[in-house]
């Protein structure tokens, strides 16, 4: 994957000048290592409003006292890429999770399967149920739900079945 941007890292630059080179704008950005015997490890990625403002946090001086993440003396280099909005962000960062960590990157973006639930209609009483992975046959709907929450309130008011089956036979015997 390429980046639009990319900018060499030396530690012992001055802080300042470095610094007022890396805009102040939304970007999705990565952070890669100086690796002594040659080999490249994956590189730090991250999305953020501000990448002044996090780099200086990241690659700024260390403070002794602080237990934060600092990264000045692994960096190398750190490429990046504007985005106008919130859902490029998500979708470049997930392309780039999936290209540098093609085995990890579920768990680095916390994907989640899905709350699915499966109506069997086929059933004289039709029941409805959860559902956690698509199996053959048996049900004619599934609903895509955000939330666990959304599906308990969905059997609870719109999904009864029994208001289904007479809404059903009302239009059948309107033909």
């Amino acid at each position: 994957m390429q980046f639009q941007f990319s900018v060499q890292f030396d530690p012992d630059l001055n802080e300042s000048t470095f610094f007022e080179t890396i805009p102040s704008k939304p970007t999705v950005f990565a952070i890669f290592s100086n690796e002594a015997d040659g080999s490249q490890a994956p590189p730090y990625l991250s999305r953020t409003t501000d990448l002044r403002r996090r780099l200086t946090r990241l690659l700024g001086k260390p403070v002794s006292s602080s237990r934060r993440l600092n990264l000045r003396e692994v960096t190398s280099r750190i490429e990046y890429s504007r985005v106008g909005s919130g859902f490029e962000a998500q979708w470049l960062l997930y392309l780039l999770n999936k290209f540098y960590y093609p085995k990890l990157y579920r768990q680095r973006l916390r994907l989640k399967p899905p709350a699915m639930l499966k109506l069997n209609l086929s059933n004289r009483f039709p029941r409805t149920g959860s559902l956690d992975c698509f199996l053959p046959g048996g049900f004619q709907m599934t609903v895509r739900f955000t939330t666990v929450r959304f599906v308990r309130e969905w059997r609870r008011n719109v999904g009864r079945p029994s208001s289904w089956i007479s809404s059903r036979s009302d239009d059948a015997s309107k033909t």
